[in-house]
């Protein structure tokens, strides 16, 4: 479900069955976020429930062409994309699952750092889930 008229724009992709990966999840966000007139596109992984929600508010409100939330030094999601880099991003012939990664390689000098406190461990099986319970 999106709406435009709210400042936020929540897209759900089961990217097993709709999108073949990650980077397709932003070709079908960002030209929703250009109708609704967003600048900006915050992405990050369903399967990583440690990630605080002031965390996503930490990088969704610094300003920058790429932000990047840290964990303990370490980059991690969420990642927020200005329009300015989208271009770009969706023209990187890296492996899919790179992400935002490549691209943080390729201009640093773009990349903003936001310290979050938390755990941005990926839950893909029962056995990554039983570390954490």
């Amino acid at each position: 479900m999106h709406q435009c008229s709210g400042t936020r724009i929540w897209l759900r992709c089961e990217t097993q069955k709709l999108i073949p990966h990650r980077t397709g999840q932003l070709h079908r966000i960002s030209p929703l976020a250009v109708v609704c007139g967003h600048h900006n596109v915050a992405v990050g992984l369903g399967d990583q429930p440690f990630i605080s929600p002031e965390a996503w508010q930490a990088v969704a409100q610094t300003e920058g062409d790429i932000v990047v939330a840290t964990y303990d030094g370490v980059r991690g999601n969420p990642v927020k994309l200005r329009k300015t880099v989208w271009d770009e991003f969706f023209s990187l012939t890296t492996e899919p699952d790179a992400g935002a990664r490549t691209l943080m390689h390729l201009h640093p000098e773009l990349v903003r750092e936001v310290a979050c406190k938390g755990v941005s461990a990926d839950i893909d099986t029962t056995e990554d889930l039983s570390q954490w319970t």
